[in-house]
């Protein structure tokens, strides 16, 4: 029998370190994608600056913990999440960056979101999306190699940090067929660039509170929506 994917919860998180509020943000999927990614830029330093500070010096996964404050729509993210960034105490009090400036940030869903992704894929896929040079750089040595040499799919890809199917739907011109190995060039081990892919999660609906690190009181007082606002 196939088992549903766990439930993906949107709304306005905390970070608690040794007990206290240090970090508030939100997600589109909490207890997931952004869990996992917030700890990943703080293993490697690609954090903020106020973050990666305060990893150094509490380097202990055991003292952190992320603690869902709110669920919300997706829509009232931005304005939920400076909400509890002002209840904390701001930005002075917290690890934040800054202040959530555009709290009236459009967001899709659903349907719109679906077509606007493939919009907005096909405007910048391949050679026109700006920041793919580096991958460009990856899929000239990965052909040169294909061509060139004796190594297998799985062998190429292991050397760029990819995975099988990558190497494959390059061979097969499924991928990256416009991209041509340049005359003369040669391929040097320390030109390997491994490259990352990113995903777009959604949504659901209604504002449910958790009462675990914030006063009762606040639950009493409305909750400011664009509806109201």
């Amino acid at each position: 029998m196939r088992k549903d994917k766990a439930k993906k919860i949107v709304g306005i998180y905390a970070w608690l370190i040794d007990g206290e509020v240090k970090y508030i943000g939100h997600g589109h999927d909490i207890k997931g994608s952004r869990q996992g990614n917030h700890m990943s830029k703080m293993r490697q330093g690609k954090h903020s600056k106020k973050m990666n500070a305060l990893w150094k010096e509490i380097n202990d996964e055991s003292k952190w913990e992320l603690v869902i404050i709110e669920e919300c729509s997706v829509h009232d993210l931005l304005i939920r999440e400076q909400y509890w960034i002002d209840y904390y105490g701001g930005t002075k009090n917290l690890y934040n960056t800054n202040n959530v400036n555009n709290t009236k940030k459009t967001f899709r869903t659903g349907h719109k979101a679906k077509k606007h992704k493939e919009q907005y894929s096909q405007m910048f896929s391949g050679i026109k999306n700006p920041n793919c040079q580096n991958e460009i750089e990856t899929v000239i040595a990965i052909k040169y190699l294909l061509e060139n040499t004796d190594m297998k799919g799985r062998e190429i890809a292991k050397l760029f940090g990819q995975n099988d199917e990558y190497v494959s739907k390059i061979k097969l011109r499924l991928r990256w067929k416009d991209i041509e190995v340049p005359v003369g060039y040669e391929f040097k081990p320390e030109q390997k660039i491994e490259t990352v892919s990113t995903a777009i999660e959604t949504t659901s609906e209604g504002n449910i509170f958790h009462t675990d690190i914030i006063p009762q009181i606040e639950i009493n007082q409305p909750v400011e929506t664009f509806d109201n606002i």
